[in-house]
């Protein structure tokens, strides 16, 4: 039998005056998840709860990770679909701000995690002393890899137009034609999920996340660890991080 530890934790860092990143561990649903809002400050902040918020209700509502992957994939499809509308239907959504959030989760099902994605916040795992970026560059989302034995819809949501795709990242902000990245992977005992914000991949070195998560024994810790190298290298910008780690009892 695999435990699941899941923590989060967020912080404004040392130049930002306030924090617009959202991370959140729902033990109940088996569930991660880091926002990271954009736009003016204050649309940034409202942007990332209101998103994170939207998708916990929703994917609790519908089952969470009861049911087959199928079914889970789907809700989370669902949840991330509900929380645009949700941004969409704010007023600063029809401004010129850039009001949006990106936002990654990650869920775990018996032996399956489910990661869906989008804008530029990313998941790590990291297996054995290995450190692999499961989302796809913003630039670069293209096709998914989901295990052929897997049972899943297909993992592409409609694709955008060209034209619309070309010089332009992706971020839950309402447009109507959402396109959401999702991945399903087997996951081992002494894996580690790693969900964070650009507050840390973006100054924060691999080997620094691999020795923080090597060097804790819970998600709490891990989190505060990860938190702790993100000051050190600055702390230029929020951070958010949300960690899973599977123990076998």
């Amino acid at each position: 039998m695999i435990l699941l530890d899941l923590a989060a934790k967020t912080d404004r860092g040392v130049v930002r005056e306030t924090n617009q990143d959202v991370a959140d561990a729902a033990p109940d649903s088996s569930l991660i998840l880091v926002a990271d809002g954009r736009g003016p400050r204050a649309y940034g902040d409202i942007a990332s709860r209101m998103a994170s918020k939207s998708f916990r209700e929703v994917f609790r509502s519908l089952g969470g990770t009861s049911g087959s992957l199928r079914q889970v994939r789907g809700r989370v499809i669902t949840a991330f679909r509900c929380a645009n509308e949700t941004i969409g239907g704010h007023p600063a959504a029809s401004l010129d701000t850039g009001f949006g959030t990106s936002l990654v989760v990650a869920t775990f099902l018996r032996d399956q995690a489910i990661i869906a994605h989008v804008g530029d916040s990313r998941c790590y795992r990291l297996r054995g002393n290995e450190l692999s970026l499961l989302t796809p560059e913003p630039e670069s989302l293209t096709e998914l890899e989901v295990p052929a034995s897997a049972e899943h819809e297909p993992a592409k949501e409609p694709t955008v137009d060209a034209e619309e795709q070309n010089g332009r990242e992706r971020y839950v902000d309402g447009r109507a034609r959402l396109e959401i990245d999702t991945l399903i992977c087997e996951y081992h005992d002494d894996d580690a999920f790693i969900l964070c914000s650009k507050g840390l991949w973006g100054a924060v070195r691999d080997e620094s996340i691999c020795r923080a998560l090597e060097q804790s024994s819970e998600a709490t810790e891990a989190c505060d660890r990860l938190i702790g190298a993100a000051w050190a290298a600055g702390g230029l910008d929020n951070v958010a991080v949300a960690v899973a780690l599977l123990r076998s009892i």
